[in-house]
């Protein structure tokens, strides 16, 4: 069973690209250069043209992005 969060199988190259790049010219924010990224690709691939800045988030995990998203949709009066 994988772990949640962790990638199966290879790691998309060009993201690959993009990290190795920011850090070999020290740049401590990477997550803008991959949002572009994602958007270029979903412009190509579906047609769509996004603005990376607004309508993209980028995380480290799977786990973030769920309760990124859940604190952002849901009302505060949310019972576990």
């Amino acid at each position: 069973m994988p772990l949640l969060g962790a990638m199966s199988g290879d790691k998309p190259l060009l993201y690959e690209r993009l990290v190795c790049d920011t850090l070999r010219e020290r740049q401590r924010v990477y997550a803008y250069f991959v949002m572009r990224a994602i958007a270029k690709k979903v412009c190509w691939y579906l047609g769509l043209d996004i603005d990376p800045e607004t309508q993209i988030t980028v995380t480290c995990g799977s786990t973030e992005a769920m309760a990124s998203v859940m604190l952002a949709t849901v009302d505060d009066q949310v019972l576990f």
